[in-house]
C-alpha cells in the first residue's frame, strides 16, 4: 500500500512539473521573442543545480550517525566537507572528468535547443516527440552495447513511429503541420537526449562514481560552459546583446526553478516508481497539453490527434511491458535523468 502511494505520489508531481515546465516556457515569451537572455537562465539554473548536488553530496559523504549530536554546527560541516573531498579525490579520474565535460557541452547546446522549439513548435508536438526519446536510447543501446530488443519491442516502436506520423500528418492540406527544418529541430532535441542518456549509463556502470559526485562535477561543468556560451554570444551580438540578468521577471525565475527542479522529479520516478509512471504521466501530461493548445493559445485540435496520441502512449505501455521487471528501468534509462531537462 506504501509502495502504491509512493507511486501515486510520484506520477502526480512528475505530471504537474511537465506541464508547468511547458507552461512556464511558453508564458515566457513576449511577442513570440524571449526578452531575457535564455543561456544566461540554463546558467543560474546550473548554479541552482550545483548548490543542490553540492548539499546532497555533503549530506550523504558522513551519515548522521557518525556525527555526535554535541558536535558544533562548524565542526560537523568540517566533517562533511572532508569527507566529500576524499570521496571526490578517491572516485574521480582524467577520463570521467573528460566525458562528463563533454556531456554537459551536448546539454548546454541541447537546453537551448529546447528554447527554440519552445519558440516555434506547439507543447504538444513537441511532448509527443519527446515519448521517442525512450525508444531512440534503446535503439541505441542495441546498437552500441548489444542490449537486446525483442520483437514486441520492434513492434512497439515501429507503432509509435506510426502515431506520430499520424499525429503530425494534415490529411486535408496532405502536409505535416509543422514546416521540415522544425521536425529536423526536434529529431535533434531527441538524438542528443537519448544519447546523453546512454552514455550518462554507460559512465554509471563502467566508473565508480556515486551520482551525487556526477551530479557536483557535470553542474560545475554545466555552469562554466554556459557562461563561456553567455560571454560569447555577448561579445558577437551585433545588435544591443541583452545582459545577464537583462529582462529577468518573475517568469523567468520560474524557468530557471522549474528548469532546477524537473530532474529531481525525474530521479524520484526512477528511485521510487518505474518506466511506466513516467510513461503515463507524459501520457497525461500530453493530454492535458491537447486541451491547452485549444484553451489557452488557441490552436485547433481534432479526434486525430488525440486517438494518434493514444497510440504513442499506448505503444509505449506495450514496450514496457514486454521488458522484464528487473530491466525495465535500466532499459528506459535515464539513471541520471537530474541532469538535465530534455532537459
Amino acid at each position: 500500500m506504501i509502495k502504491v502511494g509512493v507511486k501515486a505520489v510520484v506520477f502526480i508531481c512528475l505530471f504537474l512539473v511537465q506541464v508547468v515546465v511547458a507552461l512556464v516556457y511558453k508564458f515566457s515569451l513576449t511577442n513570440g521573442e524571449y526578452n531575457y537572455s535564455t543561456i544566461s537562465a540554463i546558467t543560474m539554473a546550473e548554479i541552482t543545480k550545483f548548490c543542490m548536488s553540492l548539499y546532497m553530496t555533503l549530506w550523504f559523504s558522513v551519515p548522521v550517525r557518525e556525527i555526535s549530536t554535541s558536535t558544533s554546527v562548524f565542526t560537523s560541516m568540517s566533517l562533511k566537507f572532508s569527507a566529500c573531498r576524499r570521496d571526490i579525490e578517491r572516485q574521480l579520474n582524467k577520463k570521467f572528468v573528460l566525458h562528463t565535460f563533454i556531456l554537459a557541452v551536448l546539454y548546454g547546446i541541447n537546453n537551448q535547443i529546447v528554447f527554440v522549439l519552445y519558440q516555434y513548435v506547439d507543447v504538444v508536438s513537441i511532448s509527443l516527440f519527446r515519448s521517442f526519446t525512450s525508444f531512440l536510447s534503446a535503439i541505441l543501446l542495441w546498437i552500441f552495447f548489444s542490449r537486446p530488443i525483442n520483437r514486441i519491442q520492434w513492434s512497439a516502436i515501429t507503432l509509435q513511429v506510426i502515431g506520430l506520423i499520424i499525429v503530425q500528418y494534415d490529411a486535408c492540406k496532405k502536409l505535416p503541420i509543422l514546416e521540415i527544418h522544425l521536425y529536423l529541430i526536434l529529431m535533434l532535441n531527441c538524438t542528443i537526449t537519448s544519447t546523453c542518456t546512454v552514455w550518462n549509463e554507460h559512465l554509471l556502470k563502467n566508473y565508480s562514481v556515486s551520482l551525487y559526485i556526477q551530479n557536483l562535477v557535470l553542474y560545475f561543468f554545466g555552469f562554466i560552459i554556459n557562461f563561456c556560451f553567455f560571454a560569447f554570444s555577448y561579445a558577437h551580438t551585433a545588435d544591443s546583446p541583452k545582459g545577464f540578468f537583462e529582462g529577468y521577471s518573475m517568469l523567468v525565475l520560474a524557468v530557471i526553478f522549474c528548469n532546477s527542479i524537473l530532474g529531481l522529479c525525474i530521479t524520484l520516478a526512477y528511485k521510487y516508481a518505474d518506466a511506466i509512471i513516467k510513461t503515463f504521466s507524459s501520457a497525461c501530461a500530453t493530454g492535458a497539453f491537447l486541451f491547452l493548445n485549444w484553451s489557452l493559445f488557441n490552436q485547433a485540435t481534432n479526434l486525430t490527434s488525440g486517438l494518434g496520441a493514444a497510440i504513442i502512449f499506448i505503444s509505449s505501455y506495450v514496450y514496457f511491458c514486454a521488458v522484464p521487471s528487473s530491466t525495465t528501468t535500466r532499459l528506459e534509462s535515464e539513471p541520471n535523468t537530474n541532469q538535465k531537462t530534455e532537459t
